[in-house]
């Protein structure tokens, strides 16, 4: 069960990486960090 938790961990590393780099190439740089800035003030 364990290996299953670190498949999935890795495997939201990977889609968060790829979304990060098509949001960076959709928008401009500065968008993407006021777009996370806003996600991370949504989540605290």
């Amino acid at each position: 069960m364990t290996s299953l938790f670190v498949a999935v961990f890795n495997l939201s590393i990977a889609l968060g990486a790829l979304l990060g780099a098509l949001a960076v190439d959709g928008i401009t740089t500065t968008a993407a960090l006021w777009l996370a800035a806003g996600l991370t003030l949504l989540t605290h």
